[in-house]
């Protein structure tokens, strides 16, 4: 699950705990449903794939989404770079695209959960993106806004977006200029 920033003697489990907790928090601020998959930090790129899509796809079937929002596949952002972040977006691409597939089994999952069956429809799904010129749509983004987003990661994600440092990570987001950018792939 990556550093804790001011504690670096955490070990894995310890980092993971407290990274769980800030999503956890971060997730009930918004008062938005969530699911945690028990996937370790840098781990995604050393599984098989579908050890990756075919939990997800089970879990888009059995909540019949209407949208997706993930990370685009090839997307390279300095200072936010992360190689989980293209294969999240990928192995959500995959489930998305097969959630009403009949004929696309996932079987029985590792943690004991039966499969769930194909639904009826695909969920719309939007890639984030830098790429202006891959975007269908835009969301501008003020001062204001820009402010509310750091203090909700600083209040929400403490360990990976601390106070005492928001002078290098406050200007991350600046560098996406006044908009951000979503590309509909479905």
């Amino acid at each position: 699950m990556g550093s804790v920033s001011g504690q670096p003697d955490l070990n894995p489990h310890e980092v993971a705990e407290i990274r769980r907790l800030e999503f956890a928090q971060a997730m009930t601020s918004l008062g938005i449903a969530y699911e945690i998959f028990e996937f370790g930090d840098f781990s995604l790129a050393t599984m098989p794939f579908r050890n990756i899509a075919l939990p997800l796809l089970n879990l888009l079937r059995e909540k019949d989404l209407a949208a997706i929002f993930t990370f685009h596949p090839y997307e390279i952002t300095p200072d936010f770079d992360h190689p989980d972040h293209n294969l999240t977006g990928e192995a959500a691409r995959f489930a998305a695209t097969g959630q009403n597939i009949k004929h696309l089994k996932v079987g029985p999952q590792a943690n004991g959960k039966q499969e769930v069956q194909a639904t009826n429809s695909r969920p719309e799904l939007y890639f984030w993106t830098t790429n202006e010129s891959q975007a269908t749509h835009q969301i501008k983004v003020g001062k204001k806004s820009n402010k509310r987003r750091q203090k909700y990661l600083s209040e929400n994600y403490p360990s990976q977006f601390p106070r005492q440092t928001k002078k290098h990570w406050g200007t991350i987001f600046d560098r996406f200029g006044k908009k951000e950018y979503y590309q509909r792939v479905r």
